[in-house]
């Protein structure tokens, strides 16, 4: 697996526990042993805001980030979960 693909399944992972509202970001942390600062930006970057995943329905403004460039998600490269 090359590093984008384990970057991406990274951010998968966070995302997948956070968006069922099973897990709240400090319990994501915990787990993971990671600042919490660092899923907010996962989580950030992914579209959820107040723990609400944003759509351009739901958004204030109607934009989201269509797509992340997975270059600025080299932070979870040190991270082995």
């Amino acid at each position: 697996m090359n590093i984008y693909d384990e970057r991406r399944r990274k951010i998968n992972t966070i995302v997948s526990l956070y968006k069922d509202r099973s897990h709240i970001q400090q319990e994501i942390a915990d787990k993971f042993q990671m600042p919490i600062s660092e899923v907010r930006e996962v989580l950030a970057q992914t579209n959820f805001k107040n723990t609400k995943k944003m759509t351009p329905e739901n958004s204030e403004n109607g934009k989201i980030n269509m797509c992340i460039n997975l270059d600025d998600f080299g932070f979870l490269d040190k991270y082995n979960f």
